[in-house]
């Protein structure tokens, strides 16, 4: 029915076996998020519409706040998805910073797999609209002389991420002494702190990963749960600088 809207309330998991059919578009299907958690759906068919929400944090100071994101969805434009939020960067693996985004810029969409940071100037969800990605979802990584490996990627699902699954499912390309995800924690030492197995990223979550070398991270079916993590975030008082990653050799 083209008229039916079907939302899934936050920190509520929905799983489709068959064919999943939306008629209503991207408005249709909402994927709804809070302060308590996102609602999550699984599901094996291509070509879904949808809204997923992401809630997150904002700030009047317009150097604070900055979050971690990645689309769950295969089309949401980069210069739509702006002017509903305050500022955004994105982490350039050619050579290790990170610089501003507007629209075109880095890409005309939001590529699945990639992370993003954003800013809201206050609480509130970002919306990401179009087509939900479905696995396999590849992820192409930059390794040279420049980032040390660093690559800004994110969870591509509309459900949690198993980081148990993800990490062993790409352990041939990561770099083996740095073997985890990495996100950002407020007062940390050092600020980006390893998430390893036996956790769970959310719909739309952001992370850090190091690469041993040029290859591909995958996203598998395999990944996908039902869960209620943290969203992991930068928040506070803590500036939102154009820092860049690099390491000594």
């Amino acid at each position: 029915n083209s008229n039916c809207i079907f939302s899934i309330t936050a920190s509520t998991g929905v799983t489709v076996s068959g064919t999943l059919t939306n008629n209503s578009g991207s408005a249709g299907l909402v994927l709804k998020s809070t302060a308590a958690g996102t609602g999550s759906l699984i599901h094996s068919t291509a070509g879904v519409s949808g809204t997923v929400e992401r809630y997150i944090t904002g700030g009047i100071n317009t150097s604070n706040f900055a979050h971690l994101l990645s689309s769950p969805v295969s089309d949401q434009n980069i210069g739509t998805f702006l002017a509903g939020v305050a500022a955004m960067v994105y982490h350039d693996p050619s050579d290790g910073t990170m610089k501003p985004m507007s629209a075109g810029v880095p890409s005309t969409n939001f590529l699945p797999g990639r992370g993003y940071f954003a800013r809201r100037g206050s609480n509130g969800v970002v919306n990401f609209a179009g087509s939900l990605n479905i696995s396999p979802v590849s992820f192409s990584l930059v390794n040279n002389g420049f980032n040390f490996g660093w690559n800004c990627v994110g969870n591509p699902f509309s459900s949690s991420l198993s980081l148990t699954d993800f990490l062993s499912t790409n352990v041939s390309v990561l770099n083996p002494s740095y073997a985890n995800c990495y996100v950002y924690v407020k007062g940390g030492n050092p600020l980006y702190q390893p998430k390893g197995s036996g956790n769970y990223f959310q719909p739309g979550q952001g992370f850090f990963i190091k690469s041993g070398s040029a290859g591909s991270l995958s996203f598998t079916s395999a990944m996908q749960v039902h869960q209620n993590p943290s969203f992991f975030k930068k928040s506070g008082s803590e500036p939102f600088k154009m820092i860049s990653l690099h390491e000594k050799a």
